[in-house]
């Protein structure tokens, strides 16, 4: 499925990569491979995060086999499911519903489940690099937990989402060098 209803997929199965996203993992993949060297792969459960990183293992050099890390799944959202276009009398019926708001994941959890797989995963490496395949809010929330541990903001601790600045678009690579202080570098399939 490829979302013909144009719905919000948040962590809804079965949304698969379209010929479009697909075309932009292709080169992301072949941006990756040409960093070379030896990858400890991890990816959310979701199908077009595992389809992601299909793709980028096989890729690579030294096609890792993918990890499989379910705190790298999107963010739940109250509104999966509903229309992409604001639909006023739906969403206001799920922001209403007290029960809808269970899936909600706050930016402070997110963070700190993507610090945690992040941590894991460097650990896990052997000093390989890591990539890890996960979705555009907790990758922003990645980023600010990692500037939130290195003392870069105090305020990434309270309010994380005021911090999420960094440019993040479907299928694009960010870096992060974590040595002296951490370096965020970003690339985005034309």
């Amino acid at each position: 499925m490829e979302n013909p209803r144009g719905v919000v997929y948040g962590c809804l199965p079965g949304f698969r990569l379209s010929a479009r996203g697909r075309a932009q993992v292709l080169a992301s993949a072949a941006h990756l491979a040409r960093t070379g060297g030896a990858v400890h792969l991890v990816a959310s459960p979701l199908t077009r995060a595992q389809e992601t990183a299909a793709l980028i293992a096989e890729a690579l050099p030294s096609h890792p086999t993918i990890v499989t890390d379910v705190r790298l799944i999107e963010a739940g959202s109250p509104f999966e499911g509903l229309p992409r276009g604001f639909v006023p009398a739906a969403y206001l019926r799920r922001l209403l519903s007290r029960s809808s708001w269970k899936a909600a994941e706050s930016p402070q959890r997110v963070r700190d489940r993507m610090t945690a797989a992040l941590s894991d995963a460097l650990r896990e490496s052997g000093g390989a690099e890591v990539i890890l395949v996960s979705h555009q809010f907790p990758v922003m929330m990645a980023i600010v937990g990692i500037e939130a541990q290195w003392g870069r903001s105090r305020w990434s601790r309270h309010v994380p989402w005021a911090r999420a600045r960094r440019p993040c678009a479907l299928a694009s690579v960010t870096t992060a060098e974590l040595s002296s202080h951490p370096v965020f570098s970003y690339w985005a399939p034309p």
